[in-house]
């Protein structure tokens, strides 16, 4: 088992705010070339998208105004950062994905190609997928801080009609993944030909999906009380792995070894090794039990430590280590 640690913790990297409209919403890892963490890139429902020294904590770079909710956002280039922004001051104009330059703050697109909402990003190599209640869309981010807006023209749109609980790509295939929330679903587009097939999660309540690259074709689900393990050629999962407690895990992420990082329902976080479907650590603090996780990042170190940034719906943001 590993042993875990707290590196540090910004106990108001956003407002804590009210029921659903308070704490960190989304969160990512920006890496040096070598692999080290470098910033942690969040956002929280005060609709702030901010940047944190990963090895202190301290503010550092990007501190933006988005006038809309921040339901996630992905590292897509060493300086860029894809927002997904639905919502907040001005619902009817905050339907759409922007681009910002982590170190400036200025906003570099505004892509109005959803109509209800982007709520999940995932990235993979060049590529960026956006899911929302109406469209899943793939996206070319090679020329990403080029002028043109064309530089990031959708690849793949179809309508979902359903409220989206994560989107993830597969390696090697034209598929985009998609957990649909209200019917506890998760479904594989396939771009090429336009078809769609369900994965049998046997749950009523998907909250969230991850690629994991290292492995091929498989993808994790985060359902009612376990994460489940899907070779997306064949629809029922490979495994289900119960995961905190009778509350189940809210949200989780993969990393480039084949490792699992799953955010609880009860304030914990927990590290997996998905070839083997075993749990090979814990972090808990007694000040957070009970308090839900709503968004972490994962990266491994090429020395073998994995570190988890780690947002609440209280806005605290902790980084977590795993040794």
């Amino acid at each position: 088992m590993s042993t875990s640690s707290l590196v540090f913790e910004n106990s108001r990297a956003h407002d804590s705010g009210a029921g659903a409209t308070g704490g960190c919403s989304a969160c990512d890892i920006l890496e040096t070339a070598d692999g080290k963490p470098s910033l942690i890139v969040t956002a929280g429902w005060d609709c702030l998208v901010r940047a944190w020294d990963a090895s202190s904590g301290d503010a550092k770079g990007i501190k933006t105004e988005t006038q809309a909710w921040v339901y996630a956002l992905r590292i897509i280039a060493p300086n860029l950062v894809a927002v997904a922004c639905s919502g907040g001051m001005f619902p009817d104009e905050n339907t759409l994905l922007r681009v910002f330059d982590v170190t400036s703050g200025e906003m570099r697109r505004c892509l109005r190609h959803h109509k209800r909402g982007v709520h999940s990003l995932d990235v993979l190599e060049t590529r960026l997928a956006s899911a929302s209640k109406d469209s899943v869309a793939m996206w070319d981010m090679s020329a990403a801080a080029t002028a043109s807006d064309e530089a990031l023209a959708p690849t793949w749109h179809n309508a979902v009609d359903d409220e989206v609980a994560g989107v993830c790509m597969m390696p090697g295939l034209e598929q985009v993944v998609v957990g649909l929330r209200g019917k506890g679903r998760v479904v594989v587009h396939d771009v090429t030909t336009s078809t769609t097939s369900a994965l049998q999660t046997r749950s009523s309540d998907v909250r969230d999906v991850a690629g994991i690259p290292a492995l091929g074709p498989v993808v994790a689900a985060a359902v009612q009380d376990a994460w489940c393990v899907f070779d997306v050629r064949v629809s029922s999962p490979v495994a289900s792995l119960p995961a905190h407690g009778k509350m189940g895990p809210s949200t989780l992420r993969s990393d480039r070894r084949a490792f699992l990082a799953t955010g609880g329902m009860d304030g914990t976080v927990s590290l997996w090794d998905a070839r083997k479907f075993a749990c090979v650590g814990t972090f808990s603090n007694p000040e957070t039990l009970s308090k839900p996780i709503s968004c972490l990042s994962l990266c491994a170190l090429d020395d073998g430590r994995s570190v988890v940034a780690v947002g609440d719906r209280d806005g605290v943001l902790r980084f977590v280590e795993f040794y």
